[in-house]
């Protein structure tokens, strides 16, 4: 498997992920969605709201269209569906830009400018892979505030995704 066959089946593991996770969601009502329980950007809507941000943050770093944002906890969404839909979309671009990158782009750094204007330069493939891992962290956050609400936390493990890769990839033609 190439790296850039890796990273296209992370990014189609990020949009599973997502679709188990807002399945159970789905249960939770709006008080306690948005209620702070405890999470580091609090709400469960607040933490997703970020996801959003981050993926659209790094996506614009590698692409060459920088996303201007003042911090890491700004708004991105404020309605719910909307916010689902958002996310959603953004692991549709995802996809896209992982079918898109040539497997040598992989092997080269990718410099950009961090949130505050500061400078930085590191490897390209990791930092999609920390997109991917980013998600996966704060959707953890997400089931542990679930359970908390007595919700039963979706199975979202790369494990569980694999079986369902080839006809993922096969819908992409």
């Amino acid at each position: 498997m190439t790296f850039a066959d890796h990273a296209l089946t992370m990014a189609l593991y990020h949009r599973w992920a997502y679709e188990r996770l807002y399945e159970q969601l789905a249960a939770l009502d709006d008080d306690r969605y948005h209620a702070d329980c405890g999470l580091f950007f609090k709400s469960i809507h607040a933490t997703l709201d970020h996801l959003l941000l981050v993926d659209r943050l790094w996506r614009g770093r590698m692409c060459g269209k920088p996303y201007a944002v003042a911090s890491l906890d700004e708004p991105q969404e404020p309605d719910r569906a909307r916010l689902e839909a958002a996310i959603l979309a953004e692991c549709d671009e995802w996809i896209d830009f992982a079918r898109a990158v040539p497997e040598q782009r992989y092997a080269t750094d990718l410099t950009f400018h961090r949130v505050n204007g500061e400078a930085m330069t590191m490897p390209f493939a990791e930092l999609v892979m920390h997109v991917f891992n980013h998600g996966t962290h704060h959707r953890g956050q997400v089931t542990a505030a679930m359970t908390g609400f007595g919700l039963v936390a979706p199975v979202m493990d790369l494990a569980y995704f694999l079986p369902h890769r080839a006809a993922r990839l096969a819908a992409l033609d």
